[in-house]
């Protein structure tokens, strides 16, 4: 057992916390004191963890810019100058509010996912060991993760530049730089993937562990899957990315009255806007992923991360259709790896949509990749590596 105190940032959209989650577990049940840093949203699935909670909250303009601008970014495939404006405004935020408890608090190391900055700014400011978390591909290289060079929107430099200069005068942290936003990382920097997913995982020095998936049961109910035989496909676009109802039309077209059973989870969008919905076909805002994907034959996706790793957990073939830049990417290794099909938003119709599912259902190749990728990640060692990991960086600094 471990008595030192790890305070942990995340970035509070589900595909920052869910992962974190086992991780979190894992270092309670080891007898390490953990404070997790969220909005209030987050509080019932990290208390169930056994961390305490300390929530942080958005005034009205950033909820409102954030809004406007994934918005934005679905429509554009666009996440760049403006992610990172987003990430320094974030950090403003989060930092003003905690900052008088991590006073008090006083952990022996901060543990912050890459867009978490608060949490870089308050490793620095209480002088302990920053551990980083990715739940998506570390930069390397030429290989930038939706970085400044991966696209061309660069109109929200100005606005970054202004709040890091304005947190670094507040503070006294060190200036940061839209590149630094996204190239940096720590001495000991945690990667919730398999290596050999990673593009160029082979060349990434011993300063990122790859340590698998983080998957773990969540609260938000069960799952019973039809009882007619006929195979599962779950559709999704993830909980930001759902601002496109000619796409889950394009699915009722495709696999109504077809020989699938369907369950779209659709998030806020409004239900009524899809029109008629045939009997074979299940339309819920949200459901329990995990459960889902372990009856789920294909699964349609956006392509983000949590997603794919999940699908891959469980053996499942995909057809991914990305809404931005890193998906992408994702949706090019998915191909490169042989565990499913990549779509082009402008190129999805419910012919090609169709023609997707059920060759990835069919075609052995991917059942064969899926099969390899899925004995890969239940071997990277996973929150139990993760936890090792993480102790051990606090506890060294405990000894100093």
């Amino acid at each position: 057992m471990h008595s030192c105190k790890i305070a942990i940032f995340v970035w509070s959209e589900h595909g920052h916390v869910n992962p974190v989650l086992s991780l979190m577990k894992e270092l309670v049940v080891r007898g390490v004191d953990v404070v997790c840093f969220a909005t209030s949203r987050f509080a019932s699935s990290v208390e169930a963890t056994g961390a305490r909670f300390v929530p942080y909250s958005y005034p009205a303009e950033l909820v409102a810019f954030r809004t406007n601008y994934h918005k934005e970014i679905t429509q554009a495939f666009d996440f760049c100058g403006g992610n990172a404006n987003e990430m320094m405004a974030v950090a403003h935020v989060v930092l003003d509010q905690v900052w008088p408890i991590l006073r008090e608090e006083r952990p022996d190391a901060v543990l912050y996912d890459t867009c978490a900055f608060a949490g870089r700014f308050a490793r620095e400011l209480l002088s302990v060991p920053g551990i980083m978390i990715h739940t998506s591909y570390p930069s390397h290289g030429e290989f930038l993760n939706y970085g400044p060079q991966g696209g061309p929107d660069h109109r929200h430099g100005v606005g970054f530049r202004a709040k890091a200069r304005k947190l670094t005068e507040r503070y006294g942290v060190a200036y940061v730089g839209e590149e630094d936003m996204y190239l940096y990382s720590e001495p000991l920097t945690i990667a919730f993937m398999a290596r050999e997913f990673h593009p160029v995982g082979s060349a990434l020095d011993g300063r990122v562990a790859f340590v698998g998936p983080q998957i773990t049961a969540r609260l938000g109910g069960t799952y019973t899957p039809p009882t007619d035989g006929r195979p599962l496909v779950y559709i999704s676009l993830g909980t930001e990315f759902y601002h496109w109802p000619g796409f889950f039309r394009m699915c009722l077209e495709a696999l109504g009255g077809k020989d699938w059973n369907v369950l779209m989870a659709i998030a806020k969008l409004d239900a009524s806007a899809l029109g008629s919905v045939p009997s074979n076909v299940r339309i819920e805002p949200h459901v329990p992923q995990l459960e889902v994907l372990s009856h789920a034959r294909v699964f349609v996706t956006h392509g983000g991360m949590n997603s794919i790793q999940e699908s891959l957990w469980f053996g499942v073939p995909m057809v991914v259709i990305p809404q931005m830049p890193e998906q992408a990417t994702s949706a090019r290794r998915i191909v490169d790896l042989q565990l499913g099909q990549h779509l082009e938003r402008s190129a999805v119709t419910p012919i090609s949509l169709l023609t997707a599912i059920e060759q990835v259902s069919r075609d052995p190749t991917y059942a064969a990749g899926v099969a390899r990728m899925q004995n890969i990640l239940r071997g990277t060692g996973g929150p139990t590596l993760a936890a090792e990991l993480v102790i051990e960086a606090a506890c060294r600094s405990q000894d100093r």
